[in-house]
């Protein structure tokens, strides 16, 4: 076992209270696995900024500084002492609403003089045990009502010691995850090196969650792959000259990571898109100015919030129930009902709201379940996390960004799952060619080996947008060696013609069909076999 003295300090322009540093020890295997133990206890700690802190600096340390850190308070003996009394009565009187002094003078006696009740002893050793399980899992500074739930809890269970219980709690005392602060977001994170071949390669790869999740429970994925050189930002409320500016700030091979960040600011954020990616291999670099100045007509609402609607309500279900709406059903043949409709929707807006109509919404719903029916998908969606705005600076000093719907991990690996309407899933390959899926997918995959280190395999969810039999047929897959290969050619090729910018003239050959050729071909022969004239 090695030592270690960790030291965090915080980003002075982002974090509200300014400039801040905190310490700590950590006990670990190597200096890897200590920096990720780092990284938990910043979480647990100092949850609400803890996006605001730098990269954690190790300093070795030794057994003696270590364990005079995690010496315990006065407050934390006399918490203990609660609970240890309170597990005594459980086991000696049972489940009471009170017990009065005679009762817990007992329980006292049982933990002073265990040799006297050494049955009982052993039970309540059984019971502190199984419970020290739950709260590892449940995590620390819970309220003392709240330990005594997960005890009485456990004690119903009887669960023994070689079985842990995992019970989940209210929402009391609780690290919430800062993504929804009225849902409680469980953390279950194994301690133990990946059991994988690849992890001697990656630097940062420390430990993950190889356990059976929690029902609702998402995983803590950036705490078991942390970018290797680059930080993690809280999103939310963030405007787009502030993201700008700390993109300014990002040197040569520097990440950032924001979470919860507006799809709208990530969009008009700086740095090159997959779109922009595929647009310029097609039609060269003029294409982005174009891309950039020339007017654009909007779509029409419901062509755009359908397809968001799709990927909400599959990966941000708790988002869908509460942004998005279903239109009343009205006569819209009448003056009535179209009012009717005009005045629901002008509500709905001013509330912040998306309307779908009643046929979209059914859609949605029906398309949702389909896919979450479908073999292995909703266990995909256990463990990640949706919409991740990732940034990286390239070695040439290009900045690249990519939005994976979701970036999730499943038997303790890390994956990008992306997902797709489509007319026939059957023939998804066509919709990978025409809009060159496989060159968005060799960007991500590209883009996530920079900041995580690692080579992580994209998966699409192709929904079909056509009812067979009832239902919305829906695949789930990779791409080909050879069109994943390409695609990796093809987006090298793009990144490589935006730092030397070599491709810039705005011109493009046209050509005829080739059957058109060919008819002005025979033609000409026909008239060349009668000497040029008929």
């Amino acid at each position: 076992m090695k030592y270690f003295k960790v030291t965090f300090v915080s980003q002075r322009s982002l974090h509200p209270a300014g400039h801040l540093v905190f310490e700590t020890f950590i006990a670990a295997e190597t200096k890897k696995e200590a920096k990720v133990f780092a990284l938990d206890w910043l979480k647990e700690n100092h949850a609400e900024n803890c996006m605001y802190f730098k990269s954690p600096r190790l300093e070795d340390s030794d057994e003696q500084q270590y364990l005079a850190s995690i010496a315990p308070d006065a407050d934390s003996i006399n918490k203990i002492s609660e609970i240890d009394v309170y597990c005594a009565l459980l086991v000696i009187f049972g489940i009471q609403d009170e017990y009065d002094d005679d009762e817990i003078n007992d329980a006292n006696d049982l933990l002073n003089t265990p040799d006297d009740e050494p049955e009982i002893y052993e039970k309540y050793l059984e019971l502190r045990h199984d419970l020290d399980d739950v709260l590892a899992v449940n995590q620390p500074n819970l309220s003392m009502e709240a330990i005594k739930k997960l005890a009485v809890e456990t004690f119903e269970l009887g669960k023994s010691s070689t079985e842990p219980v995992n019970i989940p709690v209210k929402n009391e005392g609780i690290c919430l995850d800062a993504a929804d602060e009225h849902e409680t977001s469980v953390r279950l994170v194994n301690n133990s090196p990946l059991n994988d071949d690849r992890a001697p390669e990656f630097e940062h790869v420390g430990a993950v969650n190889d356990a059976e999740p929690l029902a609702k429970v998402n995983t803590d994925l950036l705490g078991a792959f942390p970018p290797v050189n680059g930080k993690i930002l809280n999103g939310k409320g963030m405007e787009i000259t502030m993201l700008n500016d700390c993109l300014t700030t990002l040197k040569p091979n520097e990440s950032l990571i924001v979470r919860w960040l507006e799809n709208e600011t990530y969009h008009a954020a700086d740095g090159y898109s997959s779109t922009q990616i595929r647009l310029v291999h097609n039609d060269g670099l003029s294409a982005l100015d174009w891309y950039k100045n020339a007017p654009r007509k909007e779509q029409k609402e419901g062509i755009l919030s359908f397809g968001t609607a799709v990927h909400a309500a599959i990966l941000e279900p708790d988002n869908f129930a509460k942004e998005y709406v279903c239109a009343p059903e009205v006569d819209l043949r009448t003056k009535e009902g179209k009012q009717e409709l005009a005045d629901f929707e002008e509500k709905v807006k001013a509330d912040g709201l998306m309307v779908l109509k009643k046929d979209d919404f059914e859609m949605v719903e029906l398309m949702r379940d389909s896919t979450l029916a479908y073999p292995l998908i909703a266990d995909l969606l256990q463990t990640g996390e949706p919409e991740l705005s990732i940034f990286y600076r390239t070695e040439g000093g290009l900045l690249l960004k990519i939005r994976p719907d979701w970036l999730g991990l499943f038997a303790g690996v890390p994956f990008i799952l992306d997902v797709k309407t489509t007319d026939d899933v059957l023939d998804f390959g066509k919709s990978v060619d025409k809009f060159g899926y496989h060159m968005q997918a060799a960007f991500y995959r590209i883009i996530a080996s920079y900041v995580f280190g690692l080579d992580i395999d994209f998966a699409f969810c192709a929904i079909s947008k056509r009812l067979e039999c009832g239902r919305y047929p829906v695949r789930l897959g990779l791409l080909d060696d050879e069109d994943a290969h390409e695609g990796v050619l093809q987006v090298q090729q793009v990144i490589e013609t935006l730092e030397t910018g070599d491709n810039s003239i705005p011109f493009t050959i046209f050509s005829r069909p080739w059957w058109a050729k060919q008819r002005d071909r025979k033609s000409r022969e026909a008239l060349d076999s009668f000497g040029g004239a008929l």
